[in-house]
């Protein structure tokens, strides 16, 4: 047991158990653009994703303080070398649920509302009384998780990974975003790119979230996108299937590609336009190419005619500016 916990190597092993489970998932967080920023159309820099508040429970809508639930994800192990493989990690990748959630603020007079996407953000959540609450290394035993040692670890290293799911193109209405995760293509465990863009109607504040994901090659570098895009429904609640390898442990100790996504979330999938599947794939965004994504990407979703498709009555600007903040 000493030599299965002890080293970084172990606890790196255990922070894959979510990889996958953290692919994919704003706090109080505002949006905040550089001055720079703020005279382009997009905000282009590359910066980590937002964390939910800590202590913030997740039902199957979105929480006070939110509007959307955009995705919960509750990960296990189905497929591959179920039986073979240690016991352990395949109990342990059960132990955290992902969550996504945004915040849609309606801004401008009341007689011509716009609406504009105030924040997304991701977190790690446990079960503690039943409920899926959202912990962190620092507040779980305060809330009453109580994680053991391994589980600790487990926690320790699924938030270090979540720390490189990284924004890479912000507008008041849209918003993109990498996770950096191992996916079973081809039948092998392979390194990919779990690619999110969340598109705000600016006069209806409907939501849409499409997903895809985005081969590297050996060099590490992004490769193209593979499949198709899934279009998820409102309040996605994920039974998120894992694969696991065997012969992917030394000593009980999981590589890197010991533990893969087996498909994204559930969705409506749609094929990705020859014209758009190269901007698509870029790793990097200028304006025109983020101008182009986002259009491309807006011509795939269907007419923005109904009403907000928010889990919430969608707050005015007024009353966005009198929402109590957590931990104030």
């Amino acid at each position: 047991m000493t030599r299965y916990l002890s080293g970084r190597m172990r606890s790196k092993g255990y922070a894959l158990l979510l990889c996958g489970a953290t692919l994919c998932t704003v706090a109080n967080f505002p949006v905040v653009f550089s001055a720079a920023a703020e005279q382009a159309a997009y905000d282009l820099r590359q910066i980590p994703m937002p964390a939910i508040p800590p202590g913030t429970v997740i039902g199957n809508s979105a929480p006070q303080n939110w509007t959307h639930l955009i995705l919960k994800s509750q990960p296990r192990v189905t497929v591959g070398d179920v039986d073979r493989a240690p016991q352990m990690t395949v109990s342990m990748a059960k132990l955290l649920s992902v969550t996504t959630l945004a915040n849609v603020k309606q801004v401008g007079p009341a007689n011509r509302p716009q609406y504009v996407l105030e924040r997304v953000a991701l977190g790690l959540g446990t079960k503690i009384k039943g409920r899926d609450v959202i912990i962190t290394s620092d507040t779980q035993s305060r809330l009453g998780a109580n994680l053991g040692l391994i589980a600790s670890t487990v926690l320790s290293g699924s938030e270090a990974e979540m720390k490189g799911f990284q924004q890479i193109v912000r507008s008041p209405t849209f918003l993109v975003f990498d996770a950096p995760t191992m996916a079973l293509y081809q039948q092998q465990h392979r390194p990919m790119i779990v690619r999110q863009a969340v598109l705000i109607d600016s006069a209806t504040g409907r939501l849409s979230v499409l997903m895809w994901l985005i081969a590297k090659n050996d060099a590490g570098e992004y490769a193209g996108a593979v499949g198709t895009m899934n279009l998820l429904k409102p309040n996605t609640l994920e039974d998120r299937w894992l694969s696991i390898d065997a012969n992917e442990f030394t000593l009980g100790i999981p590589s890197s590609k010991a533990i893969a996504l087996v498909r994204l979330p559930p969705g409506q999938s749609i094929d990705i336009p020859a014209q758009l599947l190269p901007i698509a794939s870029q790793a990097r965004f200028t304006n025109d190419t983020a101008a182009q994504l986002e259009a491309g990407l807006r011509d795939l979703l269907p007419p923005a005619t109904q009403s907000p498709t928010a889990t919430r009555q969608l707050p005015t600007q007024r009353q966005a500016q009198s929402v109590p903040r957590p931990g104030k």
